[in-house]
């Protein structure tokens, strides 16, 4: 009976252990992406983030297409 109860003390102790480690590698939160400038496209309205907009002089457009039509 005694070797029994130090079988399931020592299993309890493994798990526990176990447990502790996996806490420990987990790793760390990610951090939220950052914000980007939203500019509107001076063809359809639509908003879209400033890194994927199109110029033309001082127009921001979109996508090529609108950018090729122009002002509406």
């Amino acid at each position: 009976m005694g070797k029994l109860f130090l079988l399931i003390l020592f299993g309890v102790a493994v798990y526990l252990m176990l447990k502790r480690g996996q806490r420990s590698t987990a790793r760390p939160p990610s951090t939220p992406p950052t914000a980007e400038t939203m500019i509107q496209c001076a063809h359809c309205r639509i908003h879209v983030p400033l890194s994927e907009s199109m110029t033309d002089g001082n127009l921001r457009y979109c996508c090529e297409e609108h950018r090729r039509l122009g002002r509406r």
